[in-house]
């Protein structure tokens, strides 16, 4: 819950390309016969890269750009043969079965955390912990202190509730989704928000109550230990 935005997407693309995902972003050029081919780089093609002095082309640098901006070319990359198979550059869907329980389990959290429950819209029944649902005790029980408060409030921001918490106003600020409502009334939770609301707070007072901005400066409110006990020493 404390990472970035974009370190979240990074893992759970990860996770999604491992899953056998394909965005269907790869950048294409024209090749010498004129066939444009879609591709993560023109190392096959030397003689289109640059004219005869070795000065760069300026389409080049602008294919270089796509590339990098490219989650296919970024987490398919080095799997030379898979690229040329996906040459068509159509978007495929993940297959979760393809990813461990415990990768599954991660993805959930990551997607969750995000703010995006469903990993894919063609997949939403089957994505982990989507908050359109009614979460499972059992799961709630497994996060700490720290990540059911942000999980509570993540219900109430993607229904465009402010915050006063400067806090929640900074994590929220960073997820491109929450869109600040000034009508905002709890009439707009659904009824499935409000049950998740309430399953969160009841798993917060079983471990000890809901935290506050200032228990977030501890490294992990949850599991924090009380200090050693070292008895005082009597003056000789």
């Amino acid at each position: 819950m404390s990472l970035r935005y974009i370190d979240l997407e990074q893992m759970r693309d990860t996770l999604l390309s491992k899953a056998g995902k394909w965005w269907g972003d790869m950048p294409s050029y024209e090749e010498t016969k004129g066939r444009s081919v879609h591709a993560c780089s023109v190392d096959d093609y030397d003689s289109l890269t640059a004219l005869d002095d070795g000065t760069p082309l300026h389409w080049v640098k602008e294919f270089q750009k796509a590339v990098t901006a490219s989650k296919d070319c970024t987490y398919h990359g080095s799997a030379r043969d898979e690229l040329k198979k996906h040459r068509d550059n159509k978007p495929v869907a993940p297959n979760l079965d393809k990813l461990a329980p415990e990768e599954r389990i991660e993805l959930g959290l990551i997607s969750r955390a995000m703010g995006d429950f469903a990993v894919d819209s063609d997949q939403r029944e089957r994505a982990a912990g989507s908050l359109d649902k009614v979460l499972a005790v059992k799961e709630l029980r497994q996060l700490s202190l720290r990540d059911l408060r942000l999980l509570r409030n993540t219900i109430f921001a993607r229904r465009g509730r402010s915050f006063k918490s400067q806090l929640l106003q900074e994590h929220f600020s960073h997820m491109p989704w929450y869109k600040p409502d000034p009508a905002y009334s709890d009439k707009l939770l659904t009824k499935t928000d409000r049950r998740n609301i309430e399953l969160i707070r009841q798993v917060e007072q079983e471990l000890g109550g809901a935290l506050t901005d200032k228990d977030f400066q501890v490294a992990n409110p949850s599991t924090a230990e009380d200090p050693e006990y070292i008895p005082p020493q009597l003056m000789a």
